[in-house]
């Protein structure tokens, strides 16, 4: 974090332009209403997170990618949060198998959006990308939820990397498709819906889980 800290600091430019910055900032000026009370400042702070959340509804394309990141991170919420209890249960995992499992999302991870993502993008395109990181996903849980042993645990975990492509991927597609000047509400809005279904992934999974476990 250290590190992430002083590269971001000294070493990443600056994306958005002086001037796209200040129409920006004077856009936002004008589209904000007129409060004389701090009851109206109070209520209008309330409501603009919705109202921000709102640029995901713009058309059909947005709902629809808006509803794929949401559901892609339920799920994978879920996954991170049930995993060591599922493995620790049924495989009897140990602290070095954990490690090991770790060792391999971590690594994985690196390779496929460091080396990856970008090569495949320019060859099958955005869309097919999306497609291929929800079908290697549902391939995954399908292993996780069939495994007979610690080895299919293992190979699951080594393709799971692969699922997150998508959301890197529908963030580009969304912004892509909007001005310049509203690039970063909507990817902070398509950041907040990731986070309300990486709060609720692991509450509505558990509850699946507690279900159908026997």
């Amino acid at each position: 974090l250290l590190g992430g800290f002083i590269f971001a600091c000294v070493f990443l430019p600056e994306t958005l332009s002086p001037e796209a910055s200040q129409r920006a900032r004077s856009k936002r000026l004008a589209e904000r209403p007129r409060m004389e009370t701090r009851m109206e400042v109070i209520v209008y702070n309330l409501k603009r997170p919705v109202k921000e959340l709102l640029i995901l509804n713009r058309n059909k394309l947005f709902r629809l990618l808006a509803a794929l990141a949401f559901f892609s991170g339920v799920v994978g919420a879920a996954d991170q949060t049930l995993f060591l209890y599922y493995v620790v249960e049924n495989f009897h995992f140990g602290d070095k198998d954990i490690a090991a499992s770790f060792l391999i999302l971590g690594c994985t991870g690196m390779f496929v959006q460091g080396v990856v993502l970008k090569p495949l993008n320019g060859w099958i395109g955005e869309r097919r990308v999306v497609i291929v990181a929800f079908l290697v996903g549902a391939v995954q849980n399908y292993l996780y939820g069939t495994a007979q042993g610690k080895n299919t645990i293992f190979v699951a975990a080594t393709i799971a990397s692969l699922t997150g492509m998508s959301f890197p991927t529908i963030s580009a597609i969304k912004a892509n498709n909007v001005d310049e000047l509203e690039q970063g509400r909507v990817q902070g809005a398509l950041f907040g819906l990731s986070s309300l279904a990486s709060a609720l992934g692991p509450m509505v999974l558990r509850y699946v889980y507690t279900k159908t476990k026997d």
